[in-house]
C-alpha cells in the first residue's frame, strides 16, 4: 500500500515522502497514529496547499522576529535605585525587573526570554540578552543610575 508521510519517522522517511508497506502496517499502525495518509492525488494536493501555508506562516514569523530584534538592538533600559556605601544596591535588579521595563515600553515578551549571567547589584552600564524564536539572541543596554537624595533633608 502506498501511504504518505505526514512527519518524519525514522527508518521510512521524511515529512511528504511517497512510501510502499504492508497493508497491515499502514490500516494497524500508520494511519491511527496519523504518521500517514493514503495515497491519492487529492491527498498530495491537499499536502501541498498545506506545505505553502507552512510557508507563508514561517516567512511571516521570521519578519516579525527581525523587526522585532530591530526594536530590541537600539533599546536602553535605565533603572534609578537607592544605593548605599560603594555604589551597592539595596536589593538587586533581576529579570522580573527588566521584563516589567519592557512591557511597559510596549514589547511582547516573555519572561523566560530574558537572562541575565547574574542579579545587577551594582550602579553601572549592564548588558542582558534576549532569545528569540528562531533561537539567536540579541543584546539590550541597562542603566542603573543614583536615586538623587531628598536635597531638603541636610538644609533648615
Amino acid at each position: 500500500m502506498k501511504v504518505i508521510l505526514l512527519k518524519d519517522f525514522p527508518n521510512l522517511g521524511k515529512r511528504s515522502g511517497v512510501i510502499d508497506v504492508k497493508d497491515g502496517y499502514a490500516r494497524n499502525f500508520l494511519l491511527p497514529q496519523k504518521i500517514a495518509i493514503p495515497y491519492s492525488k487529492g491527498n498530495i494536493k491537499r499536502l501541498e496547499m498545506e506545505k505553502t501555508a507552512y510557508q507563508k506562516k514561517q516567512d511571516k514569523e521570521i519578519q516579525k522576529i527581525e523587526k522585532f530584534t530591530e526594536e530590541l538592538k537600539d533599546m536602553e533600559i535605565v533603572f534609578t535605585k537607592k544605593i548605599h556605601d560603594e555604589d551597592k544596591l539595596y536589593g538587586s535588579i533581576s529579570e522580573k525587573d527588566i521584563y516589567r521595563q519592557l512591557v511597559e515600553k510596549g514589547m511582547s515578551i516573555e519572561k523566560d526570554q530574558i537572562v541575565l549571567s547574574e542579579h545587577i547589584k551594582t550602579t553601572g552600564d549592564f548588558t542582558a540578552a534576549i532569545k528569540l524564536k528562531d533561537g539567536k539572541q540579541v543584546d539590550i543596554k541597562i542603566k542603573i543610575l543614583k536615586e538623587a537624595e531628598d536635597q531638603e533633608k541636610g538644609s533648615e
